[in-house]
């Protein structure tokens, strides 16, 4: 997702959803390995889950992730809920996106 065409808000909503490990491994989408999560169907890693990667790499067995700690969620909902930040960082949006015109 990229900040520069999104609502700060629409973002923050989607970091502050939590990720749903036991479902995406029902749905082989990852497996679990080691500190590391194996990617099986990247296409149908949930937007949410995605912006959540803080590593990739690939190896022999295919690609694999780290993703942030839960405590990033808990952040921006707080941050979410906090209506001046979000108006701060809709003008400081604004103001960034007419200087690339």
């Amino acid at each position: 997702m990229n900040l520069r065409n999104t609502d700060i808000g629409v973002w923050l909503s989607k970091m502050a959803q939590p990720i749903n490990f036991e479902e995406l491994a029902r749905q082989g989408v990852i497996s679990k390995a080691g500190a590391w999560y194996r990617l099986h169907k990247p296409p149908d890693l949930p937007e949410h889950a995605a912006l959540k990667v803080q590593e990739i790499a690939q190896d022999a067995k295919g690609i694999k992730v780290k993703f942030a700690r839960a405590g990033i969620e808990e952040a921006a909902r707080k941050l979410a809920s906090d209506g001046e930040f979000v108006a701060v960082l809709r003008r400081l949006q604004e103001r960034r996106n007419k200087d690339e015109i």
